[in-house]
């Protein structure tokens, strides 16, 4: 009887363990393909986050790059009326003459575009442009559409009109973005290109390929939106109606990776610049992904497979510790890899300052604090004068060890609780936190004498640079972080008129 008791009591346990192992298995799968299914959508969303404020950034450095070259001519243009002006005492004909020859023969006018609008006729009687029809009356206020910003000088009969024409600036703002994108590089074989978009309806030749660091040899050739990648998708009528329904689209296709020379899923984030028609875009590969969810996957089935083999008896127990073990792991992988891709996204890649978006976060927790408790904080803006003479004399190489070592100089004067960002090109972005304006202007003075201390070597000669700061605090009249961010930018523009490398605080 005790015999009999035993085996039924061996095969009820058997029958618990067989039935424990087979809801161990099932549960086991429903594991697996939600912790792949959620890997697989937060990794997907860091990577978006990564891709759109990488594109941001670049769009927000074209329109910050075209407000520096807007500047530069409009001091250029001042230049040229304050000289002009001077020989308004000059009879009218000769007056006109003079403004003509000036035009034509100085070598700073070569930049500026001239029109001499008759008040009488509304003709232009004379300009820099050859191929301008000077035989249709035009208004004054449509001459003034080919400048972003002119300058203005009238006689009894006459207006004359002079300045940096929008296509002019526009050409050279282009032709720097582009080679810029063209020297980016990034990881995973990531890459930003750029369509000029020629037909928003689409079609055959409705784009022109501007830039494609992948594929230098296609650029400035048509795109079409019937062409078809290896599965069927259409990723050039994507991205078109994308752009032209919402401005932005993340979307999905396959593409030759560059280290492989294989097609593979990429997903992209493109924007739409439509001042100049341009669709930038990047994108990234996603088969790390799935190679990285299946190698831990791999490892947690192997583990769990032993353990249920070796250790039958204690079956429950193992199973509890395998499950504790597979969250913890989990876990540390969730963690491990969301700290790498955080710390890759709030960082900029070149300096080790912070990025544009951390930036905006750190400025936005300040203001609140400030709103809040009234603790105040401060926010300098800065960034290298004549910066881009470094670049133009000793090469973008140089200017990079420039940007680093000034980065590394200003980390030695601030505090751990503040802040260093990179704004954008040159353009750095300190917060202070509970400070006051005093003690601000200390470490502006800090800053400025540690910066012309630091020197770059480059090319056999050594590079010296200043910084122009502007600094402003926190007001109860202001409705956001921005405002203090106004008025240490115009504070920065003070710093610069006034002959560069000093200080303002608004």
């Amino acid at each position: 009887m005790r015999y009999k008791y035993n085996v039924i009591t061996v095969i009820l346990i058997f029958i618990i363990c067989l039935t424990v192992v087979y809801f161990y298995m099932i549960s086991h799968k429903k594991a697996e393909k939600i912790f792949f299914d959620q890997t697989y959508d937060m990794i997907s969303d860091l990577k978006k986050t990564f891709l759109k404020d990488t594109v941001d950034n670049l769009i927000n450095s074209i329109d910050i790059e075209l407000t520096n070259e807007t500047r530069r001519y409009e001091k250029t243009g001042h230049v040229k009326f304050l000289e002009l002006t001077s020989r308004l005492s000059l009879p009218e004909e000769e007056f006109l003459r003079y403004v003509s020859q000036q035009f034509f023969i100085q070598n700073d006018s070569k930049c500026l575009t001239y029109f001499i609008w008759n008040k009488n006729s509304g003709i232009v009687v004379s300009c820099s442009e050859e191929s301008f029809d000077k035989t249709v009356i035009y208004k004054i206020d449509e001459l003034a559409e080919n400048f972003y910003s002119y300058e203005r000088i009238e006689t009894t009969n006459s207006v004359v009109l002079f300045g940096a024409t929008k296509e002019y600036i526009d050409d050279i703002v282009k032709e720097r973005m582009k080679n810029r994108i063209r020297t980016m590089t990034f990881k995973n074989d990531e890459y930003i290109w750029i369509n000029e978009i020629l037909n928003y309806d689409g079609g055959k030749n409705y784009a022109l390929r501007l830039v494609h660091p992948n594929l230098p040899e296609t650029e400035n050739t048509f795109l079409s939106t019937d062409t078809k990648d290896d599965k069927g998708n259409m990723p050039y009528l994507m991205e078109l109606e994308g752009v032209k329904n919402k401005g932005q689209v993340f979307f999905t296709y396959y593409f030759k990776k560059p280290s492989s020379g294989t097609s593979s899923e990429k997903i992209s984030y493109a924007r739409l610049y439509k001042k100049y028609d341009w669709v930038i875009a990047m994108g990234t590969y996603t088969d790390d992904m799935h190679q990285y969810i299946e190698e831990t996957e791999r490892k947690i089935r192997d583990i769990s497979l032993n353990v249920t083999l070796n250790t039958i008896w204690f079956l429950l127990a193992i199973v509890l510790v395998c499950l504790i073990l597979m969250v913890a792991i989990n876990r540390y992988y969730f963690r491990r890899s969301n700290k790498d891709l955080e710390k890759e996204v709030n960082s900029d890649i070149l300096t080790r300052a912070y990025s544009r978006r951390f930036g905006i976060n750190e400025m936005n927790k300040a203001f609140s604090d400030f709103c809040k408790y009234g603790i105040n904080s401060g926010i300098m803006v800065f960034d290298i004068d004549h910066f881009k003479e470094v670049n133009d004399t000793y090469g973008h190489d140089a200017g990079d060890m420039v940007l680093k070592e000034l980065t590394d100089s200003v980390l030695s004067c601030i505090r751990s609780s503040d802040r260093c960002i990179r704004w954008g090109g040159d353009e750095f972005i300190c917060v202070f936190k509970d400070i006051d304006a005093q003690a601000m202007n200390y470490f502006g003075q800090k800053i400025l004498a540690a910066v012309s201390s630091v020197s770059v070597h480059a090319n056999g000669k050594e590079i010296f640079v200043n910084v122009s700061i502007g600094m402003s605090i926190f007001r109860k009249t202001d409705s956001t972080y921005d405002d203090a961010l106004k008025r240490a930018d115009r504070a920065l523009y003070i710093s610069k008129s006034n002959g560069r490398n000093q200080i303002n605080v608004l």
